[in-house]
């Protein structure tokens, strides 16, 4: 049967400073810019509503979607279905 002292073991609180102090400094040092494409680091605007649609960078996105549910389609039929979603038109998944 294990037993649970309640005595304080100070390598154990000193690894576990060392541990925090370590992450801290990893995570300050990571640059997070670079995990974003150049070519959305630039974007001004994104998507926005105005009115009855989306605004995409400036163009007009309608949103068609439609719904999958993907656990009844066998999964050899999954590309033949998301192709015929596509072919009605749809630009937008729900699963």
């Amino acid at each position: 049967m294990t037993t649970w002292s309640l005595r304080r073991r100070p390598g154990r609180t000193l690894g576990l400073l060392l541990l925090v102090i370590l992450s801290f400094l990893v995570i300050r040092r990571l640059e997070w810019s670079t995990l974003i494409p150049a070519w959305l680091r630039h974007r001004q605007l994104g998507l926005h509503m105005k009115g009855q649609h989306f605004m995409l960078e400036d163009s007009i996105f309608w949103i068609f979607g439609g719904s999958i549910h993907y656990f009844r389609v066998p999964r050899e039929y999954w590309r033949d279905r998301l192709l015929k979603m596509r072919a009605c038109g749809l630009n937008t998944l729900t699963t």
